[in-house]
């Protein structure tokens, strides 16, 4: 249930009436873009992309039989899998719910 006095003061999108935007500033630092350049940088002793040193060491712990990180490289691979739960009636049909507003 609403209350009237908050029904009052929405109003419809319009070119005048835009919600605020609150994200980041442009031009603010970024450490998502950060690591990305890191990662796109060489390693001078190998000459490989530091990506892909880091893929490597990856790669052997999951070798290894680190659990953490075969989980991780799969869900990369292979996509993480969905977490369903599908309810049922005890005689197996699906649950019907219905939802009424009253004004």
């Amino acid at each position: 249930m609403y209350n009237e006095k908050s029904k009052k003061n929405l109003k419809m999108f319009s070119s005048k009436n835009q919600p605020k935007k609150n994200g980041r500033p442009k031009g603010s630092l970024s450490l998502t873009n950060e690591i990305k350049k890191v990662l796109e940088g060489v390693d001078d002793a190998s000459k490989k992309q530091i990506g892909e040193l880091l893929a490597i060491a990856a790669a052997k712990q999951a070798i290894k039989g680190n659990a953490a990180y075969f989980k991780e490289i799969i869900d990369r691979i292979d996509g993480k899998i969905t977490d369903k739960t599908e309810l049922t009636l005890k005689n197996g049909e699906p649950i019907e719910i219905k939802v009424t507003y009253e004004d």
